[in-house]
């Protein structure tokens, strides 16, 4: 009769086991899914806002950035160098930038 009673407490412990790990695996993938959408969205955010960095420093509005109104840019308007200074791109590096681009 013990043994049966602890085969029997032993698989209820491990029902309980199931569903406290099934319901700790649901979560973690619902909180993967929510990373994932507030990094596209900060992703999506920084684009805009660095497309708008390059339209400021555009100064001819030709639609087209010489490495001239990227440099000035850069020396000049503060809120172009924080926006490249975000990417990890000093001034020494713009030229690779520029030329990427």
């Amino acid at each position: 009769f013990a043994g049966a009673l602890v085969t029997v407490q032993l698989g209820f412990m491990n029902l309980v086991l199931a569903v406290i790990v099934d319901c700790a695996s649901s979560t973690n993938t619902a909180n993967e899914e929510e990373v994932l959408k507030q990094k596209a969205q900060k992703t999506v955010a920084f684009t805009s806002k660095l497309r708008e960095a390059l339209r400021r420093a555009d100064v001819d509005q030709s639609g087209s950035l010489s490495w001239h109104e990227m440099i000035d840019g850069f020396r000049n308007e503060p809120s172009v160098a924080r926006t490249f200074k975000l990417l990890d791109i000093e001034e020494r590096d713009l030229l690779d930038f520029f030329q990427l681009c």
